[in-house]
């Protein structure tokens, strides 16, 4: 214990001695350290008090390793004297590992950043006004992590983004103006979460490579894909098979009016049998889904502004393999889904557009709408149900859903009630509905209603 206490009081001691390298605030009062007008430590509830912020006349030469983002400095009027500090600084911290610059308005960065050669982590994220990268950040060999979310201006990336071997994690979502992927991206072994691709179709099609590294990537667990209105969509996609895998599956924007062969059918649980993740957004003319229902990992399921869609699986192409009798037995129907979430579907009539007497498949009520809530009373924790113009009834069918603990409904407008049977979800925690008739207002709107009984027993309600 003594040699552990002497041990402290050495390093106490090793911080004083070094004490104008660091500057201590509580409640507005500036406690050890220099003066106001040369803090080199700052929080955000001192900003307001800090006169001036000088950081590089004592800061170059320091073997600094980690520089975070300072919490909400883009409000204060320090903001342009720390980001023109900031890019010097840069360029003389040569030992640094990890950077933080989200946030900061920056509008470009110094090509002195490939100086930087052990840099691992680096986060440009929200600067809307970035439009380029420096080329010097391909020599950021060591780079694992670049993130560069919601840099909506942001061009392109550096034409040689392929020597950055060591790269796991490239985060471009919400940039939107971003121009097609460089070439040679195959290089990035290494790569693990893509949640933004931009390809160009033209190239992909003549030369099969741009999108056909994908099925060789293992290590590729996530990946987003977003198309441009385009006449490729199909053909592109079928050559943009991930790897097996793959955990984590967004398409945004596809064009085609139907899934790829990878995709479609009972393929999707061939081909991508560890996906846990299946997001489906703006697809207008996609008339046809995977058969999704056999995905034995899949827990999050979100199918969103699809306007064209009147079944989400349609097993007539699939009577052959067997498919419609494998849905006889629920534990082989969706068995790990914990969240669905349907949203902006329009023309869904149901789930399968067989033709078959789903409801008598299985076993549900006649007047049921043809979902398959029965099968998924063991896993199902989380629904969502939003913009479904032909919601008048909750289904009948949801009274199996013991194990749901969230139901969210929102602009089904249609929907006049809360049946009876919701007093069988005992599992259920929050109720929120948003968006609503006139006539649901009447029924469940405060203890006085005539529904109110049938949600009174649910922890959280949120009607607006």
């Amino acid at each position: 214990m003594s040699q552990g206490i002497k041990e402290i009081r050495k390093r106490l001691d090793a911080i004083a001695s070094n004490h104008n390298q660091f500057g201590f605030k509580l409640d507005w009062t500036l406690l050890y350290g220099q003066g106001k007008e040369k803090w080199l430590s700052l929080k955000e509830v001192g900003l307001g008090r800090v006169k001036q912020v000088d950081m590089k006349k004592s800061f170059i030469g320091h073997k600094i390793r980690t520089c975070l983002r300072i919490a909400d400095i883009h409000r204060s009027p320090y903001q342009y004297r720390y980001k023109s500090d900031l890019c010097i600084l840069l360029a003389n911290w040569t030992c640094l590992r990890a950077s933080d610059l989200s946030d900061l308005d920056i509008k470009n960065l110094p090509n002195a950043m490939g100086r930087l050669i052990h840099l691992r982590y680096l986060d440009l994220s929200y600067n809307p006004d970035l439009e380029v990268l420096p080329d010097s950040t391909t020599t950021l060999h060591n780079l694992e992590t670049l993130r560069l979310v919601a840099c909506r201006k942001l061009r392109e990336l550096p034409k040689d983004l392929s020597k950055l071997t060591k790269l796991r994690v490239l985060d471009t979502s919400y940039c939107w103006g971003l121009a097609p992927m460089p070439r040679r991206m195959g290089r990035l072994r290494c790569l693990q979460k893509l949640p933004l691709l931009v390809l160009d179709a033209r190239y992909v099609l003549k030369n099969g490579q741009q999108g056909g590294y994908l099925s060789e990537h293992q290590r590729l667990t996530r990946i987003t894909f977003r198309f441009p209105n385009s006449n490729f969509d199909e053909a592109l996609l079928e050559d943009l098979q991930p790897h097996p895998s793959l955990k984590d599956l967004k398409l945004e924007g596809y064009c085609g009016k139907r899934m790829p062969y990878w995709a479609r059918k009972e393929n999707l649980a061939i081909f991508l049998p560890n996906l846990v993740s299946f997001y489906l957004q703006s697809c207008h003319k996609l008339q046809h889904l995977a058969v999704l229902g056999r995905s034995p990992k899949l827990e999050f399921l979100r199918l969103e502004d699809l306007p064209d869609l009147e079944y989400i699986e349609d097993t007539t192409m699939s009577k052959h393999s067997g498919v419609v009798g494998a849905w006889k037995s629920e534990e082989s129907f969706f068995p790990s889904l914990e969240e669905l979430e349907l949203w902006g579907l329009p023309k869904l009539k149901g789930w399968w557009g067989d033709g078959s007497n789903t409801n008598q498949r299985h076993g549900e009520d006649k007047e049921d709408d043809g979902m398959p809530w029965h099968c998924l009373h063991h896993c199902l924790r989380s629904l969502e149900l939003s913009e479904l113009p032909k919601l008048v009834n909750l289904p009948n069918g949801m009274r199996y859903l013991t194990a749901l603990q969230s139901l969210h409904i929102e602009a089904c407008r249609e929907l006049e009630s809360m049946p009876e049977w919701m007093l069988e979800l005992t599992s259920l925690k929050q109720l929120i509905i948003l968006d609503y008739s006139d006539g649901l207002t009447e029924r469940c709107h405060n203890c006085t209603r005539e529904d109110w009984p049938n949600i009174q027993h649910i922890p959280q309600v949120r009607i607006h």
